[in-house]
């Protein structure tokens, strides 16, 4: 599901193409691990709705909060990421966990959707989605560390999308077996630096 960030009667067309972009990411996602799977992402997405933090609560919801974390980065990371490969640097400002984000800032030469990503702090208090980690995936294939007031410093770089998305088989539910099952299909492809990265988000 996506989460309308703001309350525009109108808008532009890379807030839109991201929107299209997270939930093809979505239906591309529901393809690989079929109907199973994705009924229980909804069911607790549906389940999170009244938590005061809709629709997918504070991440202290055990396997419910585990499975959205897996469905939901994936989705936000592809957005941002194909928004980025389309707009560039002509996207409009993006608003991600209580942050507005421009071209060029913080990060020079980097669109606001991925400034977005990039920016992404797990241990930021005032990010209440912040155990969602949207941005761990940038930070496996980038070659860069972030800016931010509490930065994650990835050490590792050069993975790609493809081999990500190949990560999220059907018997997949939790970002720690998504970890393993990373670094399983990628051995030796610094998976000391994975293993420290994923710590970093708190999955370990």
């Amino acid at each position: 599901m996506f989460r309308q960030r703001n309350a525009d009667i109108t808008a532009t067309s890379d807030e839109m193409g991201e929107t299209v972009f997270h939930e093809l990411t979505h239906a591309a996602h529901h393809n690989k691990v079929g109907n199973v799977w994705w009924d229980d992402f909804v069911k607790a997405e549906i389940n999170q709705m009244t938590t005061g933090n809709s629709p997918y609560g504070f991440g202290n919801a055990g396997a419910t909060s585990q499975i959205i974390a897996l469905g939901e980065s994936w989705a936000y990371h592809m957005g941002h990421f194909l928004s980025d490969r389309k707009y560039g640097l002509i996207s409009s400002p993006t608003d991600n966990l209580q942050f507005i984000y421009n071209n060029n800032s913080p990060i020079t030469n980097y669109s606001s959707h991925l400034n977005a990503l990039e920016d992404f702090g797990p241990n930021r208090t005032a990010f209440l989605d912040r155990w969602i980690p949207q941005g761990l995936y940038l930070d496996l294939i980038d070659t860069r560390n972030e800016p931010g007031p509490v930065p994650v410093i990835d050490g590792v770089s050069n993975f790609n999308n493809q081999q990500l998305f190949n990560a999220l088989d059907p018997d997949i539910r939790t970002m720690l077996q998504y970890r393993d099952r990373l670094i399983g299909e990628n051995p030796n492809n610094q998976t000391v630096a994975v293993r420290n990265l994923f710590a970093q988000y708190n999955i370990q």
